[in-house]
Formats: C-alpha cells, structure tokens, sequence
C-alpha cells in the first residue's frame, strides 16, 4: 500500500477547485493510536482516577466522532498545504471540506473546495461610465432638470461597471456570501423574538426563493468589490498609514487596540475601493 498522501485537482469553467484528498490508512492508524491517548487523559472509567484507566477501556468511552474529527485536524492541514503547493493553486478562500469516506480500516478520502481570484477584465471603464451618464435620465449639464443624489450616482458607475466588464465568480465564493447573510438573517430575526420561517412568511418568500436572491446579490456584490479592486490597481491608488488612522481613530484619539497587519491590509482594500467609486463617481 502506498503510504504517502495524494491529491487529485478538478478545475471547474467558474474557477472552483476541487482537491481529492487521500490519506492512508497506515497514516490514519498511526494518528489516531496519539488521538486516542491524548483524548484518554479526560475520560472517567468506574474503578480508576480520571485518566488512568487502561486504554482500551477508555477507548470505548470516546464518541467515534470525537476521534474522527480530533484525526482530521491533524491530518487535513497538512495534506490540503502539501497539495496547494505541489499544484501551484494560490487559494482566494478558506477551503470547504467534505468527507468522502473516513470508514475503519480503509484509506481516507476527503474533498477540498476552494478556488483562486477570478480574472477580472474591465476595459476602458471611464469611456463606458460617461457613456452611460449620456443615455440615462441621469441630470446632465446645460439641462433643466434636478442634479441626481451620489446614491443614484454610484448606482449609475455600479450598474455600468457590471455590464461592461468581464468576470465569473466561483459558485465557493457566492456560497460563502449567501451563508453569511443567512447567518445575519438569523441573528436580526432572533433579536425580533421571531423565527426566520415567521420571517419568510410574513414576507411571502421561500426558503429557496430567499437563497435565489440572495445568491444574485452576492453574485453583484462580489463583481464590483473585484472590479472596483482592478480600478483601483489601474489607477494607482495607493492608501497609506496615514489614510487608515483617519478611519480607526477620526477624532485623533489613539487606539486602545491597534489593527493587525491582517486588519490594515482589508482596510486599504475596502479605501482603496472607496477611492477609485468616489473617482468615477467625480467624473459624472
């Protein structure tokens, strides 16, 4: 038997990544022979002090599952790391495991989902924004009509941007959007005293037809934070330290908590895309 871990990459048209993982069974004994003692120091067997009783009688005290789980966090990372870089895959998302078979004595099979960034093609989007500017019922200088709000605005640059630029995003990434807001669906209606089925009912909706809205929302969302991203690499939009202590600390006042590292490099994003909005934006 081969003892050595192997991968299995399927790209998908939409950039979804899938990697087949398998780990031995001679690798899954061996880790579950340390699981099994480590997880034996907290079980209570009548007749002997907590965590002294043999190990075979504690065994049978540990839920299956426990172990199973406690094998696969010291299996997976190591396995899903070997394979991303043995395949050059640069992952844009957490990856999503599922279990293909984790059965006794047989060779483990789980799947990895993931994907890269999507490619994003923009084009000439400031030619396409004044375009649009032109043709829409939006105000237009010399004309007697109300000057349009900045909300119908970025509406007007938002909409344009979609339509004219080119960019799938993985069904992984959509996903992960769509459970994020049902997460935060669950948390509002709870606050409410209400369920999300009294929810929906008093809305008209289905479970399903909430997912579907929420699945092209998140599909626009996650267009134009890449789009805007592309824009403002284009335009050489640079944000500096300078510009995110403004944000964390607008009144001057220093920080109890500074940032990470991880955290400054999602605000420049988020400002970053703020930039290059309000820069189109400026030129309508």
């Amino acid at each position: 038997m081969d003892n050595k871990n192997k991968a299995v990459v399927a790209r998908q048209e939409d950039g979804t990544i899938q990697i087949t993982l398998t780990i031995p069974q001679t690798e899954v004994s061996r880790v579950e022979s340390e699981v099994v003692v480590e997880l034996a120091r907290d079980v209570e067997v009548a007749g002997f002090r907590k965590g002294q009783a043999p190990l075979e009688e504690a065994r049978k005290k540990i839920p299956t599952q426990v172990v199973v789980e406690r094998i696969l966090s010291k299996v997976l990372p190591s396995a899903y790391n070997k394979a991303v870089a043995e395949n050059s895959i640069k992952p844009f998302l957490s990856p999503r495991f599922e279990l293909i078979n984790v059965s006794t004595d047989v060779d483990w099979q789980i799947r990895a989902i993931t994907c890269e960034a999507p490619q994003v093609t923009v084009g000439d989007y400031q030619k396409e924004v004044a375009a649009a500017q032109r043709t829409s019922n939006l105000w237009v200088p010399g004309k007697d009509k109300k000057e349009p709000t900045l909300e119908e605005k970025e509406n007007l640059v938002l909409e344009t941007l979609l339509k004219t630029s080119k960019v799938t995003i993985p069904a992984p990434l959509i996903e992960e959007e769509v459970a994020h807001r049902l997460s935060q669906l669950i948390d509002q209606t709870q606050k409410l005293g209400l369920t999300v089925e009294q929810y929906l009912a008093s809305t008209g909706k289905t479970v399903d037809q909430l997912k579907a809205e929420y699945k092209l929302q998140a599909d626009a969302q996650i267009k134009s934070m890449l789009i805007l991203s592309q824009i403002a690499e284009k335009e050489g939009i640079k944000i500096g330290e300078e510009d995110i202590n403004k944000v964390i600390n607008p009144n001057g006042e220093i920080a109890k908590q500074p940032p990470s590292e991880a955290q400054k490099e999602v605000l420049k994003s988020i400002l970053a895309r703020r930039a290059a909005l309000d820069k189109l934006v400026a030129a309508i």
